[in-house]
């Protein structure tokens, strides 16, 4: 899985967790598959979050209205 496609140069450590967090914030990605990019377990990559200071859950309110809408 590789985002990069403005260089061929591997990102570094911390450019994969950025991009891991940006996606996963965007609801591009699954937290799994964030953690997976970021080279984190699921866990750790929860705890970045929480030190990145950004939500941990993504909420896509227009969904939320529609499932509470069926009941």
């Amino acid at each position: 899985m590789r985002f990069s496609q403005e260089s061929s140069k591997p990102l570094s450590p911390a450019e994969r967790l950025t991009t891991a967090i940006l996606k996963y914030q965007h609801g591009e990605i699954s937290q799994e598959k964030a953690a997976e990019f970021a080279g984190l377990n699921r866990r750790d990559f929860l705890l970045a979050l929480a030190r990145e200071k950004r939500d941990v859950f993504v909420v896509d309110f227009d969904d939320l209205k529609e499932e509470i809408a069926r009941g």
